[in-house]
């Protein structure tokens, strides 16, 4: 009886001793749970606990307000309230892979049925025996990170877009610069054999030689555009000098209004000083001219243009705006009008060649793609903003320089010292049909012509004919030997004979681009008769002196 009492003392002492270890266990967990509770209150992430039948026992304000309740409306929901599933059978699972916590993206929804991006991470809430009772989740609100990331990409995807239009852009030039080069020596044969036959004809055939008049004019005019093309291509070649920007533009002023109607008000507006420039005069009108047009048959009901000379810096803004844009010092030229603008689509595209908005017959499409041209050979940038209704700007930006002396121009005399009867002329021309047009020119003008097809076979007729030549012409692009190896060639044996280079680019870049000497002279294609006559008449004059 004794044993038995003392056992049963036992069995309650033991008793007493794991209930107030379980109760200070309790006492322990309660001010975990306070300590979390309190914690949880204060994130700023959203914090929910479910059961597993997917009711929340629990969630912070944090997580209430991001979604729209407040925490007494929550309690006791199911969680599917907030557009998450039940996880259920997710939890089994992570139950049999040792309760690992798992991470995902997901759109939630807000009492007022919005809908936003969240991350959630949750993990199971364990038991004392190792069983899933709940679910912990985490709620991050990641609306700002995704628009952000949305952002990146259609910023990406912009550049993108602008790298394939530049792209684009620049296989269209090298094209257009091709033919136009090709073309360039198709005209030269069509306007000196149409002067040929107006020079040919009898002065009192008056119908044929108007239609050989109409010929020569209508090349000329294709000229213009092939200056036109091979500025979009950036193979025309430009005369870049200092230049004081502000007073170009003043002073291309009076023939801007002279292209404008009555009913439209223009206005100039220049920075005193504005800063110094390398550019090209004729290029600089050519843009404005272009542009003022454009701003005129856009206000066919009257209107304003405002051009605008100003220095500017372009820094980090402009550079992420149009990331192509180097910072620095710059010089601006916009030109506004206040006519009917374009939409997006059509703003797209304006720098493509022989695009236009305008009906047919009315433009060419090449003034925009023109001027792209043209300001990338100033190194500088051309930018179109333009909404419907509300007119359009182009800014076109100058890279500044330090101030400098303009280039004197280096006079030839143009006096005649020189025989044409007796002159033989030593003609290199690959295209057989402007190597006879030029063989008739020169005849007509009375010299004797030994014509070559390329650079190697002119080298031996100079051989042959060394004591008789006394000007060579020479194409600058040939094959076998071009201008410039027979140019040297030439020189190395006989360093006074005078050379004539025939090309596509202007006189000084020809100059600059082979290092030929200040008299020798550049003829320019497509010439006419009576450039070719003075060009050889100075070639030779040149060394006479």
């Amino acid at each position: 009886m004794q044993e038995s009492t003392s056992a049963l003392y036992a069995h309650l002492t033991e008793l007493e001793n794991r209930l107030e270890i379980e109760t200070q266990r309790r006492a322990q967990a309660e001010t975990s749970l306070r300590r979390l509770t309190k914690a949880a209150e204060t994130m700023q992430l959203g914090v929910t606990i479910t059961d597993v039948e997917g009711k929340i026992v629990y969630t912070n304000p944090a997580d209430a307000i991001m979604h729209g309740y407040t925490v007494d409306e929550l309690i006791g929901q199911d969680v599917s309230a907030l557009g998450c599933p039940h996880d259920r059978n997710r939890l089994e699972a992570k139950a049999l892979e040792g309760m690992k916590s798992w991470q995902r993206e997901r759109l939630n929804t807000r009492k007022d049925g919005s809908v936003f991006p969240v991350e959630l991470l949750s993990d199971a809430v364990i038991d004392t025996d190792g069983r899933p009772i709940g679910i912990i989740t985490t709620c991050q609100d990641i609306s700002s990170r995704k628009a952000a990331e949305q952002q990146l990409r259609d910023s990406h995807e912009e550049l993108e877009a602008r790298l394939r239009q530049s792209q684009k852009l620049e296989a269209i030039g090298q094209l257009t610069g091709g033919i136009a080069h090709d073309f360039n020596n198709m005209l030269a044969v069509v306007l000196a054999n149409a002067e040929l036959l107006v020079a040919y004809l009898p002065e009192d055939d008056d119908d044929l030689r108007v239609a050989a008049s109409d010929i020569r004019e209508a090349a000329r005019a294709s000229a213009r555009m092939i200056e036109r093309l091979l500025g979009f291509s950036r193979q025309a070649p430009l005369e870049l000098i200092p230049t004081d920007l502000g007073q170009l533009v003043c002073d291309t002023t009076g023939m801007l209004r002279r292209i404008i109607r009555q009913d439209i008000e223009i206005e100039v507006a220049t920075d005193t000083p504005a800063g110094t420039v390398t550019a090209d005069h004729s290029a600089v009108q050519q843009m404005l001219m272009n542009l003022v047009t454009n701003a005129r048959d856009a206000m066919s009901e009257g209107g304003a243009i405002r051009i605008v000379v100003a220095n500017e810096i372009l820094g980090e803004d402009e550079q992420k705006a149009h990331p192509w844009v180097q910072p620095g010092d710059y010089v601006r030229v916009s030109v506004s009008d206040t006519g009917t603008g374009m939409d997006a689509d059509t703003l797209g595209r304006v720098f493509e060649p022989f695009f236009t908005t305008k009906p047919q017959g009315q433009g060419t499409g090449l003034g925009l793609a023109m001027i792209y041209g043209l300001m990338k050979q100033h190194r500088g940038y051309v930018h179109v903003f333009s909404e419907p209704g509300l007119g359009t700007t182009v800014h076109m930006h100058f890279p500044a320089i330090a101030a400098q002396a303009e280039r004197p121009s280096i006079p030839i005399s143009t006096a005649a010292s020189f025989d044409p009867q007796s002159g033989t002329i030593l003609l290199a021309e690959d295209e057989e049909i402007v190597r006879r047009t030029a063989c008739r020119a020169l005849e007509r003008l009375g010299y004797r012509v030994l014509a070559a097809q390329d650079g190697a076979d002119a080298i031996a007729i100079f051989h042959q004919h060394r004591n008789e030549i006394g000007l060579v012409m020479s194409d600058m692009i040939m094959p076998k030997m071009g201008g410039r190896e027979l140019y040297a060639a030439i020189r190395r044996e006989d360093p006074r004979i005078p050379f004539l280079f025939t090309s596509g680019y202007r006189p000084d870049d020809v100059r600059v681009r082979i290092s030929l000497s200040e008299h020798t002279m550049v003829l320019q294609k497509p010439w006419k008769l009576d450039d070719l006559a003075a060009a050889v008449r100075r070639a030779l004059d040149a060394v006479a002196q």
